[in-house]
């Protein structure tokens, strides 16, 4: 079974021209009203999937989040990094340090990885 990749929009409700429309599109839902994603510790309006990833351009221009923890830590130092590539490197080495079950105790304790990741950098 191929997987999916799902989308998060944290600005807006998914309609025509908030999304890539591509080969690789799949679905999109709205939701009622905006929900937590615990994992991700956003609020979310709705998602859209797809059967291959987005490029991370393609994910800044469209203000979307992937759901996928690790996609989305990548997404953020790609970010950074197109803002600012020296703190984005620091950043990513930072991370590079966290082990599996320093990632196992940020999703039990904290349901995301964010609050985690700020505690580790803290103290570099």
């Amino acid at each position: 079974m191929a997987e999916n990749y799902k989308y998060h929009s944290f600005c807006r409700p998914i309609f025509i021209g908030t999304y890539p429309i591509n080969g690789s599109f799949l679905d999109y839902s709205n939701f009622a009203k905006r929900q937590q994603v615990y994992h991700l510790n956003i609020m979310s309006f709705g998602y859209v999937e797809y059967s291959e990833k987005l490029s991370f351009e393609e994910i800044y221009n469209y203000e979307l989040i992937p759901d996928n923890i690790r996609e989305y830590v990548n997404y953020f130092f790609w970010e950074k990094s197109e803002k600012n590539i020296k703190e984005a490197n620091r950043l990513k080495e930072s991370y590079m340090r966290l082990s599996i079950e320093d990632l196992k105790e940020a999703k039990e304790k904290y349901h995301d990885i964010n609050a985690m990741m700020v505690l580790r950098l803290k103290n570099l």
